[in-house]
């Protein structure tokens, strides 16, 4: 009714109205023009009806999602005349697989391209797409003479020239390629680039759907899954943050992690603050507000703001990094968010979300991130981001398992260029160990180890860090004995990554063990703690060996384990085939260590005996027995006591 009324009212020749009922959408369409057959369009929403009057229901899409998809299927189908022959340009200019970046960058400086098609060797079919600005950056990192091949974009959509405008609009718009081969019969003949497209739409820029332009996913806001999502007091430290912003003429934006995982619905408090404007100023003013300090890093630009519950937000000014050379610490300058955000790692990192009042929950996505999270998909923001920091190499692995993700194909060759290239080797120990610390301290860290490794990164951290069938058992039964020790809620927690690293490096020597700690840059107590502990782990494994149940006292068992830190012992009980020692050991760390002797030295003074190494092997012998049962309480403990010291000789051996 609706339909008609102002149809009738407006005089409108086609219309197309649409509705939300409860969760889906509704279309009613009507056409009172022969060019637009509105049964055929509502046909692609799954509904029907004839060429003048038809209708369609949609499932789990939005009302804007539906829009836009009508634009779309509407131009297509009122303009099928305009096919991609008709707007491409030819020749296209390409460069060959096995040429050099340096050749590259002269071809797209000398015909002023952004974008060079990349074909194989002999032939026309295209294998990838070089990007200008990486290019430019390969050579600046001394890369010049490698192949294009090694930095090309090999993620991409190739048409043939009949097809139709709307499939280059999602392509160049939507996905954000900045040119698209045309190909026949196997062989590039020509391209259409964005700027082809813009020149035939600029005077109708209705024409574009609003899902395909590159703003569209950063228009979105989010405020009310922050409401939803965050805990009350995190939710008001943001809107306070935005409103200090606004009131010093700087604008204020949640970055990074913390935003990814809004979206993704999973618990983290980390909060990064971004400032355009004077980020350390910021930081002052907010730590007054809050009664807080500050820590100033001023090559840096940064800030921490520790709040008086010892919470601490991370204020960094908008910033761009570059890096001088392969591997090296990031030079900052002072830039925009967009910048700011193209320095991070992955896309799905690259996200902010805009605290100032008049704005707050809209997000900024310029790099595509919200389609990766869709997609589950870890990409890098530019080819020569493992070049710059091949740290991201262990944190792509640490974010694929975490979230369940993929690294992306394009990604994961670049992982495989920088292991060719040694890059690893450059890294400082310290922001290795870093990073393989972090991987420990995950969940499940044995699905990244293994993913690093069938990657080639063990190895290339060090020789000697391969998994084998051994190491991979006894990590996974050092995740099932660590997950069962936390459930008892005990202290002290394990150092998971000594745990972790204990498996990873079990059956090395000793002398290989010190050139892998070395590596990773540790001190020299670090080193010789944990060459101590794993000392200690063999000893006692040794004797662990001829422990019998039937024989063997609980007390030998008890003195084996007393000395070792709560990891080693864990080790032992993953390492250990026997059951009962299992058994046994799970009631040392849950039970037996615990107890104490009703009586010690002071009781000892009062039944005559002298000051010696006498009090050490009574109150020794005294515990075997009252943990094998036999001295239960004071007074037996006592008794026993007066019997050691009137006939020392019962102390046997090594009680």
């Amino acid at each position: 009714l609706l339909v008609h009324k102002v149809m009738d009212m407006e005089n409108i020749r086609v219309l197309f109205a649409l509705g939300r009922m409860g969760d889906r959408i509704h279309i009613v369409a009507r056409s009172k023009s022969p060019d637009v057959d509105v049964g055929q369009i509502c046909t692609s929403f799954g509904g029907g009806g004839h060429a003048y009057a038809a209708s369609a229901t949609v499932k789990d899409r939005t009302l804007a999602e539906v829009r836009d998809e009508l634009f779309a299927l509407l131009y297509s189908h009122i303009n099928p005349q305009l096919v991609v022959e008709g707007l491409m340009s030819r020749p296209a200019v390409v460069i060959e697989d096995d040429r050099s970046i340096r050749d590259a960058v002269e071809i797209m400086t000398r015909f002023s391209l952004k974008t060079l098609p990349v074909v194989n060797v002999g032939g026309m079919k295209t294998c990838g797409l070089l990007d200008h600005a990486i290019a430019d950056k390969a050579v600046s990192h001394k890369l010049g003479d490698m192949p294009v091949s090694e930095y090309m974009i090999q993620d991409f959509s190739v048409v043939p020239p009949d097809t139709d405008l709307y499939a280059v609009m999602e392509i160049i718009l939507g996905k954000r390629q900045s040119i698209v081969p045309v190909e026949e019969h196997g062989a590039i003949i020509g391209v259409i680039t964005r700027t082809d497209l813009v020149n035939l739409l600029i005077e109708e820029p209705a024409r574009i759907p609003e899902s395909l332009m590159p703003e569209r996913s950063r228009d979105r806001n989010i405020r009310s899954l922050m409401r939803n999502r965050l805990p009350r007091p995190m939710y008001d430290r943001l809107v306070a943050a935005g409103e200090l912003a606004q009131s010093v003429g700087a604008v204020a934006y949640a970055v990074g992690g913390f935003v990814r995982d809004i979206l993704l619905g999973r618990k983290n408090l980390d909060l990064d603050l971004v400032i355009e404007g004077d980020g350390i100023a910021f930081a002052n003013k907010l730590a007054d507000q809050v009664g807080g300090r500050v820590k100033e890093h001023h090559k840096f630009k940064t800030a921490v703001v520790i709040f008086p519950d010892d919470s601490r937000v991370d204020v960094a000014t908008a910033r761009l990094e570059y890096y001088e050379h392969p591997a090296a610490l990031p030079t900052v300058e002072l830039s925009s968010i967009k910048m700011d955000l193209y320095r991070r790692d992955f896309t799905i990192n690259a996200l902010a979300v805009n605290l100032n009042p008049g704005s707050f929950g809209q997000l900024a996505d310029f790099f595509g991130a919200q389609t990766d999270i869709r997609d589950k998909v870890i990409r890098v923001l530019h080819s020569l981001s493992f070049v710059e920091d091949p740290t991201r190499i262990l944190r792509a692995v640490r974010f694929e398992q975490r979230f369940g993700f993929q690294i992306g194909g394009q990604t994961q060759k670049l992982i495989k260029n920088a292991l060719q290239l040694n890059l690893v080797s450059r890294l400082s120990g310290s922001r290795l160990f870093h990073e393989l610390y972090m991987i420990m301290d995950e969940e499940n860290p044995l699905d990244s180890l293994r993913r690093l490794d069938e990657l080639g990164v063990l190895p290339a951290i060090h020789p000697m860090l391969k998994l084998d069938d051994k190491r991979e058992a006894i990590i996974e039964e050092l995740d099932k004995v660590q997950g069962w020790y936390r459930l008892l809620f005990l202290d002290p927690a394990p150092s998971r990554w000594k745990l972790y690293f204990l498996g990873l490096c079990m059956g090395v020597k000793r002398e290989e063990i010190l050139t892998i700690l070395d590596r990773f840059g540790l001190s020299q107590r670090e080193e010789r703690d944990f060459l101590a502990l794993r000392d200690a782990i063999a000893e006692a494994l040794a004797k662990l060996m001829g422990w019998d149940d039937k024989t063997s006292p609980l007390s030998r068992l008890y003195f084996t384990l007393d000395p070792l830190p709560v990891e080693g012992v864990l080790f032992l009980m993953a390492k250990s085939r026997k059951e009962q020692v299992r058994k046994h050991i799970s009631q040392f760390l849950a039970n037996v260590r615990f107890k104490r002797l009703d009586i010690g030295g002071r009781d000892l003074k009062k039944l005559g005996l002298p000051p010696g190494p006498m009090y050490a092997r009574i109150l020794r012998y005294v515990r075997a027995r009252f943990i094998d049962g036999f001295a239960p309480d004071r007074e037996a403990q006592l008794a026993l006591a007066r019997q050691l010291i009137r006939y020392p000789e019962l102390l046997r051996d090594g009680a």
